[in-house]
């Protein structure tokens, strides 16, 4: 809102390595594989003297991790929060809202683009660096077309992010907006 340029850098078939190190609710680090029968996360129950598959010292796999990789067309938003603000509820919201108006823009089903927030490069406490990507392999050719296109194309996906929070820049101060994230504006729970 102050007018600062936001730097944002567009990756033709950048190569995107994904590593998923397990569920967020465990303690454990990684996935744990039954290597007799291949069943992933099998319960404690699973393992036993009188059970098919054994021990568990002699079957279970532990700290396994999921890896996919891929070429994917990417924008990358090198974010700073605005003085006072919570720069992962900032990165969270701008990364969301953008990606729901980026898809209504460009009439993108919600699986078709996907993102993620990370440290800022010049390692700023207040920054975070916001990765945006399609999802298909190659190029569905949204994120080509805003980021070599007009001005009037960021312009009016801006204005479809502001409609996805709900912003109402004729509305009191104190009701114009979401001030958090939400699920009710962002779709996600992240």
């Amino acid at each position: 809102s102050d007018g600062t340029a936001v730097p944002i850098h567009y990756a033709q078939r950048m190569r995107v390595l994904q590593v998923n190190r397990g569920l967020r609710a465990s303690k454990d680090e990684g996935f744990n594989i039954c290597d007799a029968c291949g069943m992933w996360s099998p319960p404690d129950k699973h393992y036993g003297p009188d059970e098919k598959c054994g021990m568990a010292e002699d079957h279970r796999v532990t700290g396994v991790y999921l890896v996919t990789e891929g070429n994917h067309d990417a924008l990358i938003i090198d974010l700073i929060a605005p003085d006072g603000q919570d720069p992962n509820k900032t990165a969270v919201t701008m990364l969301y809202a953008l990606q729901g108006a980026i898809g209504v823009t460009y009439g993108l089903d919600d699986s078709e683009l996907s993102g993620g927030i990370y440290p800022h490069p010049d390692n700023r406490d207040n920054g975070r660096r916001l990765l945006i990507y399609e999802t298909d392999e190659g190029s569905l050719g949204a994120l080509a077309t805003l980021a070599t296109g007009s001005e009037h194309a960021w312009h009016k996906v801006m204005a479809t992010a502001l409609e996805v929070l709900h912003e109402q820049p004729d509305a009191p101060a104190d009701e114009r907006a979401c001030i958090d994230p939400s699920y009710e504006c962002l779709r996600s729970f992240y």
